[in-house]
């Protein structure tokens, strides 16, 4: 074979084999984030994977287990509260303030009563209360009626949510069980 064909073959090789990474990469696209969130919980908790097979003497699928189901429970749930009390107090917030309540004002006017050098720090620079007040007002409005309108696609999304959650766990758990023969 001829220096030139070598060359040739290499290259075509070469190419063939990025058109290959990046289709790849593209089919891999949608799971990004699913891969992403579990390499970050097989990182920071294959520690405690590692301990728990020293000091308790577990096998390794228990331990990797447990140390999932630990991730589970001090990150991905109490998260997943604090996002959903988020949005319940936004759409309470909305409704309070849509049926003409006046929390945000109130809370405004004793802003203003404690610091009164701020009111007129504010008035320095062309504000002053009653706009601060239908501001913010305009604002928690439009927020709310995102959340208000959304929540039927926000719940829609669970299931998504749920399918990521269960590939995140699922992936995570190898990551933990084998993560000493991938550093290999």
């Amino acid at each position: 074979m001829s220096h030139d064909m070598r060359l040739f073959e290499a290259r075509a090789f070469l190419l063939l084999l990025a058109g290959a990474t990046c289709l790849f990469g593209w089919l891999l696209l949608p799971f990004f984030d699913v891969i992403l969130w579990a390499v970050v919980i097989g990182v920071l908790f294959s520690p405690l994977n590692r301990n728990l097979n020293l000091r308790f003497g577990l096998n390794g699928n228990l331990s990797a287990l447990i140390t999932v189901l630990t991730s589970l429970v001090t990150i991905i749930l109490p998260l997943a509260w604090v996002l959903y009390s988020c949005a319940v107090e936004g759409v309470a917030l909305y409704e309070r303030i849509s049926a003409g309540g006046s929390s945000l004002v109130e809370a405004v006017d004793k802003l203003e009563a404690a610091f009164p050098a701020a009111k007129e720090w504010l008035e320095a620079y062309g504000y002053n209360a009653a706009q601060m007040k239908s501001w913010i007002s305009g604002i928690a409005l439009k927020a709310g009626s995102f959340l208000a309108k959304n929540t039927v696609a926000f719940t829609g999304g669970a299931a998504h949510f749920l399918t990521n959650l269960a590939l995140v766990l699922y992936i995570s758990f190898f990551l933990v069980l084998d993560g000493k023969k991938l550093r290999a």
